[in-house]
């Protein structure tokens, strides 16, 4: 189990390197990855707790400056 939390962890702080043009787009980003890695089976609204975490989750993916390329860009850069 302590893999997976080190694994979780290393992942958020990869994360935290998206650049979506506002640093408040990353930092949410690091704050759902954080919150859904600590519940990963659980449905969005249970891993992220409110609705306004839910809205913003939904803000953040339907943003045109978000991508999946510029969510996994940091995380492929830390791995390789």
């Amino acid at each position: 189990m302590g893999d997976c939390a080190l694994t979780n962890e290393s992942l958020v702080a990869d994360l935290a390197g998206a650049n979506f043009g506002d640093p408040r787009r990353s930092a949410r980003l690091v704050n759902i990855a954080a919150k859904v890695a600590q519940a990963p089976s659980a449905p969005l609204p249970a891993a992220l707790g409110t609705d306004a975490e839910v809205q913003g989750a939904y803000r953040l993916m339907n943003n045109p400056a978000v991508s999946f390329e510029g969510i996994l860009a940091p995380h492929a850069g830390a791995t390789a």
